[in-house]
């Protein structure tokens, strides 16, 4: 269940309801057993464990800091293609010359990449179901849901970034509007192309 209105994420088979004042010590001490502690320090703490939210299963990241909840990451529990294998044919083309391996290296960049789009694809329409409205998921009263591919490879994920997240004394209403201003200035004018040997605007080339 998501109550996107109030910041609400309850998984299927447990009663505990991760919320935008869940605290550390009442999420250690509800019922979602944790299969890992990923990250657990003197003023931050990272578990991860698995459910089904809204008959989704998925893998979760819980992140808390100071004791208070900060971002809550979640994706579908699938398997979307087998790493140990392409990178066994990866490291086999570097045996047979660097043309090979840049070519094997590349086709399945291209595959991963779109398999990650796909599965983007059905969290935005899993995501739009449950709320019942597209997005943007952003709230004044406790923080936001997006939908976002890892720039380091990783799968595509929800990401919902609560309250502290941004900042005991942030305004999210004001952030949230300078933000869609900036994104509405950039995209009526996008950063030109460089040239090549051209630096960015404000570098200078020093001898």
């Amino acid at each position: 269940m998501i109550r996107a209105d109030k910041g609400e994420f309850k998984l299927d088979d447990y009663n505990l309801v991760i919320n935008p004042e869940l605290s550390l010590a009442a999420f250690r001490a509800g019922d979602i057993p944790i299969s890992e502690k990923w990250d657990e320090r003197k003023h931050s703490a990272i578990y991860r464990f698995r459910g089904c939210i809204d008959r989704m299963p998925a893998m979760f990241w819980i992140t808390f800091a100071s004791e208070k909840l900060c971002l809550l990451r979640f994706w579908e529990d699938v398997v979307l293609y087998d790493q140990k294998a392409i990178d066994q044919e990866i490291f086999a083309a570097t045996k047979m010359g660097h043309d090979a391996y840049l070519a094997t290296r590349d086709k399945w960049s291209k595959f991963t990449s779109q398999i990650r789009a796909q599965q983007q694809q059905r969290h935005d329409a899993w995501l739009e179901k449950v709320i019942g409205v597209p997005p943007p998921y952003e709230y004044d009263n406790w923080g936001e849901i997006i939908s976002l591919i890892d720039p380091r490879d990783g799968p595509a994920e929800i990401l919902v970034r609560f309250k502290y997240a941004f900042g005991e004394d942030v305004d999210l209403k004001t952030y949230f509007e300078n933000r869609r201003e900036q994104e509405h200035r950039l995209a009526m004018n996008p950063p030109k192309p460089l040239v090549p040997g051209q630096l960015p605007p404000g570098f200078s080339r020093k001898i």
